[in-house]
């Protein structure tokens, strides 16, 4: 039971969440409940909400009932109305009002018609997120001896479960026509895979089969596929399937013509790879309650925001074609090679390397396990470097780190970094910053950075100079000379 206060207003209106609406395909007549709740002023009986996502026998609509459970007088009158809330803001569609005299335990009453199911899977909200689906019944107090009103949030989740992982295809014999790799997509502790992945490369083409192996259980399943070619430039490609009731046989075949052999060097065959990355969901439509006032208050400030990234039947294009292998990165699998500094290792793959920096690619031979960095000092942002290396984002901000990881970004060439670091120690600038990114723009030969900062000079020239400022460049002549000439500079070119 999930209540906030005791209901002994005027009315009392109960509000069910269910989340992962988009995976309850059960059957027409098969329904769901909702978790208990009481309402004061009829006497302290007990009740749930009853929806039939299928219908109780029309598929094409929703059945919802309010149910009373034992407990209280035979008898009890109830005036209520049922309403469904829906949209982005959730807002509250037109109520039908529902009167009965002489409600008794274990009766139900309320719509078989409730709404269509059109209606519902039409809302905009269930293209473009995880689909909570709201239902409301206004319960009202007959005596209307009480004030104000009162709120109850009931929420149920629909089970579901989520398989992914990636598939690194590097090796010459993986591309032959003999290649055959299977994949066994199942969940933790079970012994039998729901469905098995079969890879196959056949006259230059990508086949992947979908083949189902222990799933009778599963209502509704939907598998994405993403296949990221090394050696193009190109958007993924991107596969998806889904399935209500039974899982069946997917045959995919697609287009991968491979780079000419013939422009082949010997530490340049890792341009073969490609990843293949499954993401398989599903759900045996079980249900979850979530009960306790205080845990439903924590559910409430997480409903816009949770799964979000789940059902996005279409498949956005990532920020960048590596962001799908940052849980392969994270986990440690697959890796063929280890980074090693004066005192860390770091475990990583060639293939991301070398295309992502020109330096790795200069030094990181086809056979090579162990690279070597002297020039690399002990740093604590090298985690920042090799997740941004895998996923184009930056998790730091702080001007002192990003300016060493602007330093790593340089050492090993890598541009897209070096461009987003510039940015934020630009964006940081100030009388005393500037001193110090000078110097480094010069050491760097970073012309864009360097401008940038000169231009701060002179148009801060006048709090530069000021005598608390002044004498902190003491014993910095040179940059004393710098000031100047920037100032001279500036001040030639307005005449």
């Amino acid at each position: 039971m999930a209540s906030c206060n005791e209901n002994t207003g005027k009315s009392v209106t109960i509000k069910w969440c269910i989340e992962n609406f988009q995976f309850c395909w059960h059957k027409t007549g098969e329904r769901l409940e909702s978790p208990l709740f009481n309402v004061d002023f009829l006497s302290g009986t007990s009740w749930r909400l009853w929806l039939y996502p299928r219908g109780e026998d029309d598929g094409e609509y929703m059945s919802f009932y309010l149910f009373r459970e034992e407990g209280g007088p035979e008898v009890v009158d109830v005036d209520f109305e049922m309403f469904l809330i829906i949209g982005d803001p959730f807002l509250e569609s037109d109520a039908d009002t529902l009167n009965w005299y002489s409600f008794k335990i274990h009766q139900r009453e309320g719509l078989k018609f409730f709404a269509s199911r059109w209606e519902v899977f039409a809302a905009k909200q269930v293209q473009k997120k995880n689909f909570i689906l709201g239902l409301g019944c206004r319960i009202f107090n007959r005596e209307r001896d009480g004030s104000g009103n009162s709120d109850q949030l009931l929420a149920t989740r629909i089970g579901m479960e989520r398989i992914y992982g990636t598939e690194i295809c590097d090796d010459l014999r993986d591309l032959d026509p003999h290649f055959n790799k299977d994949i066994e997509v199942k969940p933790m502790l079970e012994d039998e895979p729901l469905i098995n992945l079969n890879l196959s490369y056949v006259e230059e083409s990508l086949v992947i089969k979908i083949l189902p192996v222990s799933c009778k259980k599963v209502k509704y399943a939907i598998c994405k596929i993403t296949v990221i070619r090394n050696w193009e430039k190109e958007s993924p490609i991107k596969h998806v399937r889904s399935w209500i009731f039974e899982i069946k046989a997917d045959i995919w075949r697609y287009c991968v013509l491979l780079p000419e052999m013939e422009s082949f060097k010997p530490d340049l065959k890792t341009d073969k790879t490609f990843f293949v990355h499954y993401d398989f969901a599903f759900s045996t439509g079980d249900m979850i309650a979530i009960s306790g006032w205080e845990e439903c208050i924590r559910y409430a400030k997480t409903l816009n925001d949770s799964f979000q990234h789940y059902l996005d039947v279409n498949i956005k294009t990532a920020k960048s074609a590596l962001d799908a292998l940052e849980e392969n990165y994270r986990s440690r699998s697959f890796v063929d090679v280890n980074v090693k500094t004066e005192t860390k290792t770091f475990p990583a793959h060639k293939a991301i390397l070398c295309a992502r920096s020109p330096k790795f690619r200069s030094i990181i031979g086809l056979n090579s396990r162990e690279v070597k960095f002297p020039f690399f000092r002990d740093s604590d942002n090298f985690e920042d470097l090799f997740l941004f290396l895998y996923t184009d984002t930056l998790g730091i901000s702080s001007f002192t780190a990003v300016l060493e990881l602007y330093a790593l970004s340089f050492s090993i060439d890598l541009v897209p970094l070096k461009t987003i670091c510039r940015n934020i120690l630009t964006d940081s600038l100030n009388s005393l910053s500037a001193v110090a990114l000078l110097r480094f723009a010069c050491f760097c030969s970073d012309i864009p950075l360097r401008t940038a900062v000169e231009n701060f000079v002179a148009t801060h020239y006048e709090l530069l100079i000021s005598p608390a400022k002044w004498k902190q460049f003491a014993d910095n002549l040179e940059f004393r000379k710098v000031l100047l000439l920037l100032k001279y500079k500036t001040q030639k070119t307005i005449r």
